[in-house]
């Protein structure tokens, strides 16, 4: 198991050297929060199941997120609306949440097909404890 772990992190520190990459961005391309970044206040690029999964770990925490528009059907988010009957819906490949604040443009929402963009907001919670996006800019 040692070595295992140790091969990894050898195998990583080479990645980062090759690619010159941040560590920061290899962990947000394999699905993990960026907790590298030296800003606190910078927003943590997520997918919307890490926030799911963990919402305390997200509270009032600036996030980014690449997801697309949830027309009825395409997604179901839990609950309800949290703010307003304006509020609308975010989905990626790992979940729905829930969105505070103006809608992409009609480019993004009268597409068939799903376009996918970021948002920027903090993790706010409803009265019922559920997460939703305060947005910030899209």
């Amino acid at each position: 198991m040692v070595r295992i772990s140790a091969a990894l992190v050898l195998l990583a520190s080479a990645l980062t050297i090759m690619t010159g990459c941040h560590p920061g961005f290899l962990m947000a391309a394999a699905g993990f929060p960026d907790t590298t970044s030296k800003e606190r206040n910078a927003p943590v690029a997520v997918n919307i199941g890490l926030i799911l999964t963990d919402p305390e770990a997200y509270r009032d925490r600036e996030v980014a997120l690449r997801c697309a528009f949830a027309r009825p059907g395409e997604a179901s988010c839990e609950g309800y609306p949290p703010v307003s009957i304006d509020d609308w819906m975010a989905f990626d490949p790992s979940g729905c949440l829930y969105v505070h604040g103006p809608r992409p443009p009609r480019i993004i929402t009268d597409n068939p097909r799903p376009v996918y963009f970021k948002l920027s907001g903090r993790i706010r919670f409803d009265a019922d404890n559920r997460p939703y996006l305060d947005l910030v800019k899209n």
